[in-house]
């Protein structure tokens, strides 16, 4: 596909969207930008919404009332979302397709899906993988959120309380943070092909589910180091993956080089039998 010509340096800064009935604040082919202070709410699709772009920063700004992704960095690459508040969104935030990214220091609450850090078919063109997007020091608590998101939609397949997601995500770091009361699971690692299995969305019917990203769809090398997870995975919605609510969940077949060290939590749970959750290095 061809390629639109970047923009630089562009700032965003202290202003309100409201009620709009598809984004909020929607950037694209961006080289350089700063979204600060900006607060969306009640845009019904995404709230803060950059893609294609690169070298950015979203920062000190909310974002709630999405029937999407209240922020959503797609197709990017080294961009730090820090000090952010995200509630009563499907999704607090949403990574996809993107490399370098930062989540630091924010906020998530009330949201049907905390942080969904995603590798997905349909925008693997546009960028095919998803690496080291670093999750570390967020308050992440009570994502019990019915899901809102359009009926049909790949979105709306996922349960409810889910504190952080990683699907089909390599070499990151989830880290210090602090997850608690989400009813289904604290922290989720899975491979992607393996947790569609079974929706309209299973690798072996999906139109863009290309050989290149069947190749790339599991979760591997990960890092959940020194979390604290309270109470999580007490109440999940009934459903094929009931089985796996815990404060860790790895969905994996194999462990991947996925490893946990140093997180308090009460239980751990795989689709492979660990005696032990695999320690990093």
């Amino acid at each position: 596909m061809m390629r639109q010509p970047m923009m630089h340096g562009i700032e965003i800064r202290d202003i309100t969207i409201r009620g709009f009935r598809n984004n909020g604040l929607f950037t694209e082919n961006v080289d350089g930008f700063r979204i600060v202070g900006v607060e969306s709410i009640d845009n019904k699709n995404y709230g803060i919404f950059p893609t294609l772009s690169k070298n950015g920063v979203v920062t000190h700004s909310s974002a709630t009332g999405s029937d999407d992704s209240g922020i959503w960095i797609e197709t990017s690459e080294n961009v730090d979302a820090v000090y952010n508040v995200v509630e009563d969104n499907v999704n607090g935030f949403e990574v996809s397709n993107s490399d370098d990214i930062l989540l630091a220091h924010n906020i998530v609450r009330d949201n049907t899906v905390g942080l969904a850090i995603l590798l997905l078919p349909d925008i693997f063109d546009d960028r095919a993988g998803a690496k080291r997007i670093d999750a570390r020091d967020n308050e992440i608590h009570d994502n019990n959120k019915p899901n809102t998101a359009t009926p049909g939609s790949i979105l709306a397949e996922v349960p409810s309380g889910t504190g952080v997601l990683y699907l089909g995500v390599d070499d990151s770091l989830i880290a210090r943070n602090r997850i608690e009361n989400n009813d289904f699971t604290g922290i989720g690692i899975a491979d992607y092909c393996l947790v569609v299995f079974g929706t309209p969305f299973s690798c072996g019917k999906d139109p863009t589910v290309t050989p290149a990203f069947y190749a790339d769809h599991t979760a591997s090398n990960n890092q959940v180091v020194d979390n604290v997870l309270v109470n999580n995975g007490t109440n999940p919605p009934p459903g094929p993956f009931a089985d796996f609510a815990a404060d860790i969940s790895l969905v994996t077949f194999g462990d991947h080089g996925n490893c946990f060290l140093g997180n308090i939590f009460d239980t751990f749970t795989s689709i492979i039998d660990f005696d032990v959750p695999p320690e990093c290095e």
